[in-house]
C-alpha cells in the first residue's frame, strides 16, 4: 500500500511538470547567473540561493530562494518568493512577490501584487495597471497608472497614482509631489499627513478602523480544535507512513531550495492544468485526480513542513542524537501555528508552508517511487 501511494504521487508530479512544455528551464543550485548577452527563449524556473539575471527571458520567471537581482528584461510574468528582490529590468507582464523587501526600479507591464516587509517603487518605477500591496512599509516615488490598494503599517506616496487609492495603514503620508487622480480613501487611527502641494483630484475620505472583536468562546473552541487536529494528523501520518515521512523530512533538510522551487511551481501549475483538463470530457478524471492531490497536499502542508522544521530547531540544542519524529512534528507544527497568528507576516508563513509542503511530497514521493534513498545533497 505504501509503495502504491508513493508511485501515485510521483507519477502525478511527473505528469504535472511535463505539461507546461518541454522547453521550460528548471534550475536548482546554490547560485545562478544569466549574462547580459544571454537569451532564455522560454520560461525560467529557479530554485537557488542567489540569482543575478542580466539576460533576456522571453517567457515567465519563477524564482524561489534568498536573493534575486533582475537587471535584464522579462517578457512574461514574474512570480518570486525570497528574502531580497530587486527588479531593475522591465517586466512585460505582472509581478507577484512574497519577500522580506522588494524594490522595483523599472516598468511592470501589467499588475503588481506584493506581500512583503518593505516595498519600494522609487522614481522611474512604473506599474502600468493596478497595485495591491500588503506590507509593513511602502514607498511610492514612481507611477502607478491604475489603482493602489495597500494594507500595512506605513505608506509614503511622493509619486503618481492614476485611478484612486484605497489604503488601510497606521501612518500615511502624501508628500508635496504626490498626485492621486481619483478618490483617496483611507482607514487609519490617525489623519493622513498631506503636505502642501500634494494633489487629490477626487474625494478624500477618512474612516476610523473598526474595533476588533475577540474570537469569542465558540471562536476559541474552533481554533483549538483546528490546531489540535493538525497536530493529531501529523502523529497519524508518522504512525502510518513512518518511512515516507522520514524521506520527506530529509528531502527538505538537504534540498531545501529545490523543494521550495518545485513547491512554488506546482502551486501555480496544478490549478491551471486542472482547469484546462476540465474543459474536455476525457480530461475530467485527470482534473479530479489533480484537484484531490492539490487539496490534500495543501491541507497536510503544515505537517510536511513542520516535521523538518521541528527537527532543525531541536538539532540546534542537540546534534549528536536523532530526535523522535513525534517530538519534531510537535515543535514544528506549533511553531508554524504561532507564526501564522502574526498579523500580515502570518499570511506569508502560510504561503511558504504550502510551497514547502507541496515540494516535499512531490520530490519525496518521486524518490520513494524509484526506490532511491533520501538525497545526500542538493
Amino acid at each position: 500500500m505504501k509503495g502504491k501511494y508513493a508511485v501515485f504521487l510521483a507519477l502525478s508530479a511527473v505528469f504535472v511538470f511535463s505539461l507546461p512544455g518541454h522547453a521550460t528551464r528548471l534550475v536548482g543550485s546554490e547560485h545562478f547567473s544569466l549574462k547580459a548577452d544571454s537569451l532564455v527563449d522560454d520560461d525560467l524556473v529557479l530554485a537557488v540561493k542567489e540569482a543575478s539575471l542580466s539576460g533576456h527571458i522571453t517567457g515567465d520567471l519563477l524564482f524561489a530562494g534568498s536573493g534575486l537581482m533582475l537587471s535584464g528584461p522579462v517578457d512574461g510574468n514574474v512570480l518570486a518568493g525570497g528574502q531580497h528582490l530587486s527588479l531593475k529590468g522591465p517586466v512585460g507582464g505582472s509581478v507577484r512577490a512574497f519577500c522580506s523587501d522588494l524594490t522595483i526600479e523599472n516598468r511592470v507591464g501589467r499588475n503588481l501584487a506584493v506581500f512583503c516587509g518593505t516595498a519600494r517603487l522609487p522614481e522611474g518605477g512604473v506599474v502600468e495597471k493596478d497595485a495591491h500591496v500588503f506590507s509593513g512599509n511602502l514607498m511610492v516615488g514612481g507611477n502607478i497608472n491604475g489603482s493602489l490598494v495597500f494594507y500595512g503599517g506605513e505608506v509614503v506616496i511622493s509619486g503618481k497614482v492614476g485611478k484612486g487609492a484605497k489604503i488601510k495603514a497606521d501612518k500615511i503620508t502624501l508628500a508635496s509631489t504626490a498626485r492621486i487622480e481619483g478618490d483617496f480613501t483611507y482607514t487609519s487611527k490617525k489623519e493622513a499627513k498631506i503636505e502642501p502641494g500634494a494633489v487629490v483630484t477626487g474625494q478624500t475620505l477618512h474612516t476610523l478602523p473598526k474595533k476588533k472583536e475577540g474570537k469569542g468562546v465558540s471562536g476559541w473552541i474552533w481554533w483549538v480544535v483546528w490546531r489540535t487536529s493538525e497536530l493529531v494528523t501529523g502523529f497519524l501520518l508518522i504512525a502510518l507512513f513512518r518511512k515516507q515521512m522520514n524521506v520527506l523530512k530529509e528531502t527538505v533538510a538537504v534540498s531545501f531550495l529545490k523543494t521550495l522551487g518545485v513547491g512554488l511551481l506546482s502551486f501555480v501549475v496544478i490549478p491551471v492544468m486542472a482547469l484546462l483538463f476540465a474543459v474536455i470530457i476525457i480530461g475530467l478524471p485527470i482534473t479530479l485526480v489533480l484537484t484531490a492531490f492539490y487539496l490534500v497536499a495543501l491541507v497536510l502542508a503544515c505537517n510536511f513542513t513542520g516535521l523538518p522544521l521541528g527537527d532543525g530547531v531541536l538539532r540546534l540544542f542537540r546534534k549528536d542524537k536523532p530526535f523522535s519524529l513525534y517530538a519534531s512534528m510537535t515543535v514544528g507544527v506549533l511553531l508554524i501555528q504561532l507564526l501564522e497568528e502574526v498579523p500580515y507576516f502570518g499570511m506569508l508563513v502560510l504561503l511558504v508552508t504550502a510551497w514547502i509542503g507541496l515540494g516535499a511530497i512531490i520530490l519525496g514521493s518521486y524518490r520513494l517511487s524509484i526506490q532511491l534513498p533520501a538525497p545526500s545533497g542538493s
